[in-house]
């Protein structure tokens, strides 16, 4: 992945969409209550209160509608397909976002957690014959996961 800020890699001129590989990679969205400044003048983003994220079931109610954290948990060529499907990342090369989608699988401690859960969830269906349950729920504290 060198070379994507410098030009020196073969796919770095597509790296000029990073905000769309940014959301189409990303576990969770942001959320806040945003308050408009009050009067005129130039754009300003404020937040009231506190900034959270937003994520998902480890699954969708209907498949192909994957999104954030859930796409971390299928296999990486199918990952790719479906951020690929979305109409905002039309402009993005899927060879750079399947090579990104691999570096943060091998990398990144959240990409890991999600799979353990997912292969958690596997292994109650084998091991107990049904699914797990709904109520298993990771929390992400302080950067050190804990499983529930």
């Amino acid at each position: 992945m060198k070379g994507l800020m410098d030009g020196s890699h073969d796919l770095s001129q597509h790296f000029k969409n990073i905000r769309s590989y940014n959301s189409a990679l990303s576990f969770a969205s942001t959320g806040a209550q945003v308050v408009p400044p009050a009067g005129r003048g130039a754009y300003c983003f404020r937040i009231h209160g506190q900034i959270y994220h937003r994520t998902s079931h480890l699954h969708t109610a209907q498949a192909g509608e994957e999104k954030f954290a859930q796409l971390h948990v299928l296999d990486s060529e199918l990952a790719t397909c479906r951020r690929m499907e979305r109409c905002e990342n039309f402009e993005c090369n899927p060879e750079l976002m399947r090579s990104i989608d691999e570096v943060i699988r091998r990398v990144n401690p959240f990409a890991a957690a999600y799979i353990m859960m997912w292969e958690l969830e596997q292994q109650v269906l084998h091991e107990e014959g049904h699914e797990a349950s709904e109520n298993d729920t990771i929390y992400i504290s302080d950067e050190r996961l804990v499983s529930d």
